[in-house]
């Protein structure tokens, strides 16, 4: 580091001055961006530059300090967009804090995910009268393992989806404005308000009704989820939380965490139960912060964007109703890199999972491993035996 500083073109010393910084946590990577050398110090140092973009690498235990007697004013910009400022004292030389334990690994050493393809959700006819926009499902990524479909809806009455069946996989419908009413051949019947997630798995067969339940725009998203080819034919099964029952990280710095399935920051989890590996998040950001979010190792995912625009990586992307693919990581744990829009803000899911690997054979709403498998939910649909 030190090196670094000293080897700048644009660092000018000056010996009788220095930094603190301090931070308190777990461990955890660090990263300060942007040092901008800003501020008169005691009057006899004018504005000097520092280095305009210096990374460092640290993790953190309890508290750390460090002190370099060479910048005189520093702002460093911490991951969510929290500004520590530099404390400027009469010291020269630099030290670490006595009872720190400190393990100088580099923020580049935890893995990245990048957006490799960006895929605009398209609007078409679905159920009676209604009207979605399709992204995974649609001409340009059909099957996106172990994703079927994300439908975003927007319904009044009298469209909406009457009875139809399903086999093999599982719906996920996450409303986010007005209520959607559900009906199936079992009994089972509720209502999906703002905020509120039902998780079905149609498994071996069921065939249910989704109708809008106000006069207004019912807008929600539905996701299909693959089932693997050892429970497709379990018995059906609804998992329904209210939206006061969704864990929820709400940051200082505006950033709002909805974790829906899987795990999320701070090792949050959420409550519904999966068939298989999946990470479902719904992330609201205030204008200008900003997020890591990690994403498990051998995950394939993708982010929709709800509201606003964001950067991933420092690259921006995303309109409303972008579906954007990430890249894959089969060796390792990583993070995505999110920056809200700096004016308006931004909402999306972040949505991925793990691969299941199998033969895909879908026709409509079944879908199976082999066209054996689908003719024969054909032949159980047409008996009754759903």
């Amino acid at each position: 580091l030190l090196a670094a500083l000293l080897s700048s073109k644009y660092f000018s010393i000056a010996l009788e001055s220095c930094i603190s910084l301090s931070f308190s946590g777990r461990y955890e990577p660090i990263e300060l961006q942007s040092l901008k050398y800003l501020k008169r110090w005691r009057g006899d140092i004018g504005k000097r530059k520092c280095l305009s973009s210096l990374v460092v690498g640290v993790r953190v235990e309890k508290v750390w300090w460090m002190r370099f007697g060479f910048v005189s004013s520093v702002l460093g910009r911490f991951p969510g967009g929290r500004w520590v400022p530099g404390v400027s004292q009469r010291v020269s030389g630099w030290c670490l804090h006595p009872k720190v334990r400190m393990n100088a690994s580099s923020a580049s050493s935890v893995p990245v995910r990048s957006i490799v393809r960006v895929v605009e959700a398209q609007e078409q006819s679905e159920g009676n009268g209604a009207r979605v926009r399709r992204s995974i499902g649609g001409p340009e990524l059909r099957n996106f393992d172990p994703f079927l479909l994300l439908d975003e809806f927007s319904v009044k009455p009298p469209a909406g989806f009457p009875d139809h069946p399903h086999r093999g996989f599982e719906t996920v419908t996450y409303m986010l404005q007005g209520r959607f009413r559900h009906k199936d051949n079992k009994g089972n019947e509720g209502v999906v308000g703002p905020g509120d997630l039902q998780w079905m798995t149609a498994g071996r067969g069921v065939v249910h009704s989704e109708m809008p339940d106000t006069e207004n725009d019912n807008i929600g998203l539905q996701l299909w989820v693959n089932l693997p080819s050892s429970k497709k034919m379990t018995d059906p099964r609804y998992q329904g939380l209210s939206a006061a029952d969704i864990p929820v990280v709400r940051r200082s710095d505006g950033v709002e965490i909805k974790i829906i399935a899987g795990k999320s920051v701070d090792g949050i989890e959420a409550k519904v139960l999966t068939q298989s590996p999946i990470l479902y998040v719904d992330i609201t950001m205030t204008p200008g912060t900003r997020l890591e979010h990690p994403i498990p190792r051998g995950y394939r995912g993708f982010a929709y964007i709800l509201d606003g625009k964001a950067e991933f990586n420092g690259e921006r992307y995303g309109v409303h109703g972008d579906c954007l693919v990430l890249s894959d990581n089969d060796e390792s744990d990583a993070i995505l890199r999110i920056e809200g829009d700096r004016t308006s803000g931004t909402r999306l899911v972040l949505i991925a999972g793990l691969p299941l690997k199998e033969p895909v054979v879908q026709y409509g709403p079944f879908v199976m491993n082999t066209r054996e498998e689908i003719m024969k939910a054909f032949a159980d649909y047409q008996a009754n035996k759903f």
